[in-house]
C-alpha cells in the first residue's frame, strides 16, 4: 500500500505544481516605438494606458499605480475596475483580459511613472510600467514680448521674446523672407535680440518662434528705421537723339515716405508746367517711391544734369543724371523707339508713294 500513496503523492506533486503558469502582464497601449517607453502627454488631454494580463490567477486584482518622484510614495489609482478617485482616473475593461487607465485632464502633477500591478503569492507582484511625461504648446508671453516698434536710424534696437511651455521652449529668431538678420545669419537661438547700431537696412518683419516637441508659437514684430531718403537710379548718364521721346528714372527710399509734394525734379529746360515735360510718381514696397521724368521730344536745350530729389521729416537726399545728345534714337525701358513727330514721318511716307507711283508711270 505503501508504494501506491507515495505514486499519488508524486503525481499530484507533478501535476499541482509542474502544470501552473505564471501570469504575463505588458502594457500594450501606447505601442512602444523603438524602444521608448516613455509617453508624452499634452497638458489638458486624457491619455489612456492598457494593460493586458494572461494568466491572472482568479482570486488576485490587477492594480494601477502611480509613483511622482524618487522621494514620494506609491499611490494606488484603482483596483480591478474600482477607482480610487474617479474624478481625476477611469479604468474598464476591453476585453477580458485587459485594463483601460484613463488619465483624465492631465496636468504637471500627473506626471511620472505609472505600473500595472499583479499579485502572484502572497506579497509578490510582478508588473509593467510606463513613465508618462507632460507635455505643453509654446505660448508666447504678450506681456513680456516687445510688440511692433519704430526706432530712429543710429538708435539701439533691442527686441525680446519670451514664452512659456513644457519643456521650456527655445526661442528662435528669424526674419520674414528668409532675410539675413542684422549681425548676419539666418537664425538667432536667444530670448534677446540687440543691436547697437539701427540702420535703414534692419527695417521690417522679425519672426520670433518658440518651439519644443510639443509644437511652436509665432510672433511677428514689425520694426520700423526713421531714415533720410536714399535716393538712386539704375543709371548716371542716359544719352538721347533731338526730337526722340526719353524718360528718366529715379527711387525715393525713406521712412516716413516722402509725400508726392516731397520728391522732385529740376533740369536744365524743365519747367512744371511746359507741356514738353510730365512727371508720375508710384509707391512700391519697403517704403520706396518711383518718379519718373518724361521728357516727349528731346530738343537740344534739354542737355545737361538732371536732379531726383526727395525728403521727409528726418532729411533730404538727392540723385544726378545727366542727359547727352547722341547720334542715333535709343530705346525706352520696353524696347520701343518714339518721339519723331508723325507729320515728319507721314511727309516720309507720301513722298516715297509717290516716287514709286512715279517710277511705274515711267514711258
Amino acid at each position: 500500500m505503501a508504494p501506491v500513496i507515495h505514486f499519488l503523492t508524486v503525481l499530484i506533486a507533478f501535476f499541482g505544481t509542474g502544470t501552473a503558469v505564471d501570469p504575463i502582464i505588458d502594457i500594450s497601449e501606447p505601442a512602444v516605438v523603438a524602444g521608448v517607453t516613455e509617453i508624452q502627454a499634452w497638458k489638458g488631454r486624457d491619455v489612456d494606458l492598457v494593460c493586458v494580463v494572461q494568466n491572472k490567477p482568479a482570486d488576485t486584482n490587477v492594480m494601477w499605480l502611480q509613483k511622482s518622484g524618487e522621494q514620494t510614495p506609491v499611490k494606488v489609482l484603482t483596483t480591478d475596475t474600482t477607482s480610487q478617485e474617479p474624478q481625476k482616473y477611469s479604468v474598464f475593461k476591453p476585453t477580458s483580459i485587459s485594463w483601460r487607465l484613463r488619465i483624465q485632464n492631465i496636468e504637471e502633477g500627473d506626471e511620472g511613472l505609472y505600473l500595472c500591478r499583479v499579485e502572484t503569492q502572497p506579497k509578490t507582484y510582478i508588473s509593467k510600467s510606463r513613465y508618462v511625461r507632460v507635455v505643453e504648446i509654446p505660448q508666447i508671453d504678450s506681456l513680456q514680448t516687445s510688440s511692433d516698434k519704430a526706432v530712429e536710424e543710429g538708435a539701439e534696437l533691442s527686441l525680446d521674446c519670451n514664452a512659456s511651455g513644457r519643456p521650456a521652449p527655445a526661442i528662435v529668431w528669424t526674419r520674414l523672407a528668409n532675410a539675413d538678420l542684422p549681425g548676419g545669419g539666418k537664425e538667432l537661438r536667444s530670448t534677446h535680440l540687440y543691436y547697437p547700431t539701427a540702420r535703414a537696412e534692419h527695417r521690417g518683419k522679425y519672426l520670433c518662434r518658440a518651439e519644443n516637441v510639443a509644437g511652436e508659437d509665432v510672433r511677428v514684430i514689425n520694426v520700423k528705421i526713421s531714415f533720410h531718403p536714399r535716393v538712386t537710379a539704375d543709371e548716371k548718364i542716359v544719352g538721347q537723339m533731338v526730337g526722340y521721346r526719353k524718360e528718366l528714372l529715379c527711387d525715393v527710399t525713406a521712412y516716413p515716405e516722402p509725400k508726392e509734394e516731397g520728391v522732385g525734379w529740376t533740369g536744365p529746360a524743365y519747367k512744371p508746367d511746359d507741356p514738353n515735360f510730365e512727371v508720375t510718381f508710384s509707391k512700391g514696397a519697403n517704403n520706396r517711391v518711383t518718379t519718373k521724368l518724361v521728357i516727349r521730344r528731346v530738343r537740344r536745350e534739354d542737355y545737361g544734369k538732371y536732379i531726383c530729389s526727395g525728403s521727409n521729416s528726418k532729411g533730404n537726399g538727392e540723385f544726378t543724371i545727366t542727359l547727352e545728345a547722341t547720334n542715333y534714337p535709343t530705346p525706352d525701358r520696353t524696347g520701343q523707339i518714339s518721339g519723331v513727330s508723325s507729320a515728319v514721318s507721314c511727309s516720309l511716307l507720301s513722298f516715297v508713294m509717290i516716287f514709286t507711283v512715279f517710277l511705274l508711270h515711267r514711258p
